[in-house]
């Protein structure tokens, strides 16, 4: 992480200039849209137990009943009491239906079958994109701090937010809990001005800033500077960077939290310089490194970890302290 970069973070990837007038207050409808293959790079996205079904009673109006026959695993999919649906191997991918209402589920059988969420709720504000996914996978999509939304054409999602960016203007936001429909008005509480710079010789391919009570997150964004977010107390979440074909995680770690007042700009830096944690043993004049005990921090105490591929993380020297010399080098797997 050597090469300094200034980002802009934007409340849920602040969206595009407007491509037509927009209302301060109005309704959008919501329209699913499948996706058999992930393309989005969610915040917490993490495989849910199928367990006896999917219990979407309070969000998309129904349960969809599911039973292990076998290595088989059984699934309602329409709702109706029977289970039709059968699911072979150890991937499978299933829509359920009910009252019109579509949710694509990716299936994943480790030990147990689980599953992602295949689908997203779409639409647009004034001719930006938004997407919302039910990241916590209980067919509701009105979960704040726990569901994700995307604002714009970009990939990467933060949490679902209470107010977005839309053409540099905040709006609150509310989703039906079944994602049919997004309501927004202005957002007329109190802001500052978020100032984000990232060290770091790749490049952000997400990187998410959320308040402490959940309520506001924001996603940064290495094309822009500033932002103005509700004033608030605010943490690094997560991330990915990459650089040549690399990448690495990013997660809160100790990172310090940042507290937002009105009316003033506050500055947080983070990324490099990385500094490296870890524990060893000298025996018999050797040091032993142990790969699972080995931690990276960066500038603002957040932790770097998953390093891809294999054998990617910095390079560790071990350096005679009276005379320089260079006693042994090595790098740690991509787990630690």
């Amino acid at each position: 992480m050597q090469t300094t970069h200034t980002l802009m973070a934007a409340l849920a990837l602040a969206g595009a200039a407007f491509a037509q007038a927009l209302p301060d207050s109005g309704e959008v409808a919501l329209k699913t849209k499948i996706q058999r293959r992930q393309k989005l790079l969610l915040p917490n996205e993490a495989l849910t137990a199928v367990a006896t079904g999917f219990h979407f009673e309070r969000g998309i109006g129904a349960d969809f009943r599911a039973d292990v026959d076998g290595e088989a695993l059984l699934i309602d999919a329409d709702a109706d009491g029977e289970l039709e649906t059968r699911v072979e191997g150890d991937k499978g991918f299933v829509v359920l239906e009910h009252d019109g209402r579509r949710y694509g589920v990716s299936l994943v059988k480790k030990m147990q079958w689980g599953f992602v969420a295949g689908s997203v709720v779409t639409g647009e504000i004034g001719g930006t994109k938004v997407r919302v996914i039910d990241q916590n996978h209980n067919g509701r999509f009105d979960d704040v701090g726990a569901d994700a939304i995307v604002v714009g054409d970009g990939r990467a999602a933060s949490f679902l937010s209470e107010v977005i960016s839309i053409g540099g203007a905040l709006k609150k936001v509310q989703i039906a809990a079944d994602g049919s429909k997004l309501r927004y008005q202005p957002f007329t509480g109190a802001t500052g001005t978020l100032s984000l710079r990232a060290v770091t010789g790749g490049k952000v391919m997400a990187a998410v800033l959320n308040s402490i009570d959940g309520r506001y997150s924001v996603h940064l964004n290495k094309h822009e500077t500033d932002v103005v977010v509700p004033v608030g107390d605010y943490q690094l979440h997560s991330g990915v960077l990459s650089l040549a074909g690399s990448r690495v995680t990013m997660v809160r770690g100790r990172s310090k939290s940042l507290r937002v007042t009105a009316n003033r700009v506050e500055e947080l830096a983070w990324g490099g310089p990385a500094k490296a944690e870890f524990a060893y043993q000298d025996a018999g004049g050797e040091l032993k490194f142990d790969p699972a005990a080995i931690w990276f921090y960066g500038a603002n105490d957040e932790e770097y970890k998953d390093w891809n591929p294999i054998g990617k993380s910095p390079r560790i020297m071990v350096m005679d302290r009276s005379t320089g010399e260079l006693i042994a080098e090595t790098r740690f797997p991509g787990s630690c």
